[in-house]
């Protein structure tokens, strides 16, 4: 049988409630059928029966008081009493009442399962996390049937405050909703600063505990409940932490004549927060997946776009204006082979140096940010390498007037990559134009035939009856890679100096022919000017040493092979000094003759000469230092005296000791040639090979 079948049957179809407290804690109604629902006054504690009755004559009821060694203490009200003596009752009521409050207890404990497990089955198949927020807090007010209303407050770190995210339908949402808890305010912001659960009983308690809110925070509460008089009489609040850090706070508040909420409801409510931060996790962690899905198809949509333009070969400055368009901040585009700075529009404050900007990354292949100090005052910017092969061909610089997005990062990577497929196909390009270039030219010095070589000229960019003269470049870097953005970028400053006037150019490995045709202006080439410029641009901006070798200018295609051959010896001469710098082939001078002898040839002919006066004792360093003095002052017998410091029969002596070491005569012009040559050389060995 039932419970409330056997009340009725004992006592009549009559109003009755069922409290039920054990030790301290607050009585809670359990069963009740009509009747008033005010809480009971609890029990005389001076009375040790373990059952007896009071008449309540102000609620106009009897009330039946059972206590159980177990620690429970159950209250029977009976309402509109009939005529059945009470003292009759309470043998009848004392043994059956536990069983139904066990049954109450089961039904209870069913309950909080079911709703716990109604709430975590909410938190894997909901999406909406205000829909399950929601969700969980109504599951709390049904499990914590005390509480009175409920709140979940969310952190919003952009007003440095706790709003409220979701709240019981007795709520006046658009009240509650204007309220802004600071963190340490009420005990919410408490609770949100130290992340310590707390329950407050007794409207004395909880008023002291809010003491600090704010009176707007106040009013908005205030404002927000139904009723004039919210009475408050419990609290229980606990802060919902994720990873660690607290994020929420769960409040419910109970309302009445008296505190219910008991240390069992403080754990239910953790139990629920625990809810909360999983559900809020479990949210992030789905965002971050939508984020990261949402950017990886964009950035395939980026790379569809800008390889779309890289395929129809419009260029690295079409891929530059869709990125710049794409971030929406003006780009700069480094070109270092080029050593060049482009960009669609002009609005820096201040131009980018390109020295500076290789200076500050350096060897580094990966985009970095710095603040950099101008004449318009401080800015910052974001370089990104463009990278080929590991050699850096040229940087995307931007000035940042806000932070990157994520989406600005993947746009500049795509574009990054692009670009260098642009650059390397560019210089691909380039490297097949040169070969046939060199072919053509190498066939061009070949041919006999003058009307052959007036075609094939006139197809090179090359006129018959102009000045022309041949220019050789040598670049050697031991790093190939290097070399390859080096080279390209000294056929870019070469086109530069000398513009129009650079008819024919290419490069085949490290070396660049230029074949330079005077203009319409000109009646004669003067290079050495420009080679001058050129030399003193590639000490500021190039890397390696660059070597140059400029023959002759002659007028009409088949003087053009002896250019190229001056050319090539002015330069083997440089190449063989090891000296950087140019050579005009006209200004080797006397040294035509000994560049193309090895070193050891040379010294082997200075030993010849000198070597027999270094061995003739004590008088050795004099006898060879008076025939270099001798050569030098032109065979001046008055000046070399006067250089030697000693007196013209001295000289004498020594230069008839110097022919007889040497067996020579000064006076036959073979021998004095000899002379002159060795000490020359001698001088060159002694300076150096600069002076050569």
């Amino acid at each position: 049988m039932y419970m409330e079948e056997y009340i009725t049957s004992i006592m009549g179809e009559c109003d009755y409630q069922l409290w039920a407290s054990k030790e301290d804690q607050p009585p809670q109604l359990i069963a009740a059928r009509g009747g008033q629902s005010h809480e009971p006054s609890g029990r005389d504690p001076s009375d040790t029966n373990d059952c007896f009755y009071l008449r309540n004559k102000e609620q106009g009821c009897i009330d039946f008081f059972f206590r159980y060694s177990s620690g429970l203490q159950l209250l029977f009200r009976w309402f509109d009493a009939p005529g059945n003596e009470p003292a009759e009752l309470l043998n009848l009521l004392y043994p059956s009442l536990p069983g139904y409050y066990a049954d109450h207890v089961a039904a209870r404990q069913h309950m909080i399962v079911r709703k716990m497990s109604d709430s975590i089955k909410s938190i894997t198949a909901l999406l909406d996390l205000d829909q399950l927020l929601s969700q969980i807090l109504d599951n709390t007010m049904t499990v914590i049937p005390t509480a009175s209303v409920g709140v979940l407050w969310m952190y919003d770190a952009e007003e440095n405050a706790l709003t409220v995210r979701t709240a019981s339908e007795r709520f006046d949402r658009s009240m509650i909703g204007r309220m802004r808890m600071k963190p340490g305010e009420g005990i919410i912001g408490q609770a949100f600063l130290d992340g310590k659960p707390r329950i407050y009983r007794g409207a004395d308690a909880i008023m002291r505990a809010a003491a600090n809110m704010s009176e707007e925070n106040v009013h908005y509460l205030s404002a927000s409940l139904a009723y004039r008089d919210p009475n408050y009489q419990a609290v229980l609040c606990v802060p919902v932490k994720v990873d660690s850090e607290t994020v929420c706070v769960l409040i419910l508040y109970q309302m009445g004549v008296y505190p219910l909420f008991t240390l069992e409801d403080l754990d239910l409510l953790h139990n629920f927060a625990d809810q909360v931060a999983i559900a809020i996790h479990n949210a992030r962690l789905f965002s971050e997946v939508q984020r990261q899905n949402a950017l990886l198809v964009k950035r395939d949509d980026i790379h569809a776009i800008l390889m779309k333009l890289s395929l129809k070969n419009k260029g690295p400055a079409v891929i530059l204006r869709e990125l710049e368009r794409m971030i929406e901040r003006p780009l700069y585009f480094i070109d270092l082979v080029e050593y060049t700075v482009t960009s669609s529009n002009n609005r820096m404050k201040s131009p980018v140096s390109i020295a500076a900007v290789a200076q500050r990354l350096g060897s580094r292949r990966e985009p970095d940010t710095y603040d950099e100090e101008t004449s318009a005052g401080m800015r910052r910017l974001h370089v990104v390498p463009i990278i080929a092969a590991d050699a850096c061909l040229g940087y995307v610089v931007i000035e940042l007037n806000r932070e990157l997005t994520t989406l600005d990062r993947i746009v500049l990577e795509q574009g990054r990559s692009i670009l260098s497929l642009e650059m390397v196909r560019k210089q691909s390009q380039a490297d097949y134009y040169y070969k046939k270039a060199h072919d053509r030219f190498h066939e061009l010095l070949a041919l006999q035939d003058l009307a052959t070589l007036r075609r094939k000229g006139g197809e090179m960019g090359l006129e018959d009856g102009k000045e022309l003269a041949a220019v050789l470049f040598d670049l050697p870097i031991s790093d190939f890679r290097l070399m390859n953005v080096q080279i390209y970028r000294l056929v870019a400053l070469v086109k530069k100096t000398f513009q129009t006037r650079a008819a024919v150019v290419f490069v085949l490995g490290s070396k660049l022919t230029m074949i330079v045709q005077a203009s319409n202006a000109e009646r004669k080439l003067d290079l050495k000017e420009d080679l001058s410029a050129l030399f003193k641009e590639w000490g500021r901006s190039g890397e390696g040493t660059l070597r140059a070798g400029a023959g002759r200018s002659f007028a009409g295609l088949q003087s053009l092979a002896a250019s190229y051959t001056e050319a090539g010896k002015a330069l083997a001469y440089m190449v063989s000094k090891k000296r950087s710098g140019f050579m005009y082939y006209p200004d080797i001078g006397i040294n035509q003759l000994f560049f193309q002898q090895s070193p050891e040839e040379l010294a082997a002919f200075i030993q010849q000469v000198f070597g027999p006066l270094r061995d003739a004792g004590g008088d050795g360093s004099r006898l060879e230092e008076t025939l270099l003095a001798y050569v030098k002052t032109n065979r001046s017998i008055q000046q070399t005296a006067e250089s030697l410091h000693i007196h013209v029969n001295t000289l004498y002596q020594r230069m008839k000791k110097i022919e007889d070491a040497l067996q020579i005569s000064f006076k036959e012009p073979e021998h004095m040639l000899r002379l002159q040559l060795a000490c020359y050389l001698y001088g060159v060995e002694a300076n150096g090979s600069s002076s050569l």
